[in-house]
């Protein structure tokens, strides 16, 4: 058995950097955060940070794939 999905409650500074190297590794990542500009904003830096071109180690290798890995969320409202 191994881990393919990783998901990562909290879209701000320490989640969003659990994302990046989750996706970076190649495992599909679920972001999800109740606030949603806290989402909005931490998506977005995600995606700033695996845009081709950006210097590290996301630069030409496939940043697209590791963009394609992310997804966010909303838990239900209980």
């Amino acid at each position: 058995m191994s881990i393919q999905t990783v998901g990562i409650i909290g879209a701000g500074t320490m989640g969003n950097g659990i994302a990046q190297v989750a996706a970076l590794a190649g495992l599909k990542v679920i972001v999800i955060d109740v606030n949603d500009a806290a989402l909005a904003h931490g998506v977005a830096t995600l995606t700033n940070s695996l845009e081709p071109g950006v210097e590290g180690k996301a630069a030409g290798r496939g940043a697209h794939r590791d963009l394609d890995r992310l997804r966010k969320a909303r838990p239900p409202i209980l």
